[in-house]
């Protein structure tokens, strides 16, 4: 995904498209409260799902929808070919809070 946002963002530049990506962590969605909701133990499941997150929480899908705003507003008109992780810090670590 990063090196296509990447090759998209070198083609499309001549007609003034910017292309960038966010690459988010676990979020609180319908689709996740299904699969927690499923899980036979629920605090396990909610451990794995923040548990590699420096900010022990789920994301909040209002946190994804303001960087996708700000990445399609007029505020970000020199930005292309970027990648924005919001996923708590999980990649900036990579470890798991016990």
């Amino acid at each position: 995904m990063l090196m296509l946002t990447k090759a998209a963002a070198v083609d499309l530049a001549k007609y003034g498209i910017r292309c960038n990506c966010y690459c988010p962590g676990a979020i609180d969605t319908p689709m996740m409260q299904k699969y927690y909701e499923a899980a036979p133990d629920k605090e396990k499941i909610m451990s794995v799902l923040t548990g590699a997150h420096l900010i022990p929480r789920l994301g909040r899908p209002e946190e994804i929808a303001k960087l996708a705003c700000f990445l399609a507003s007029d505020d970000s008109s020199f930005i292309t070919g970027a990648a924005y992780v919001i996923d708590g810090g999980t990649l900036a670590w990579r470890g798991v809070n016990a």
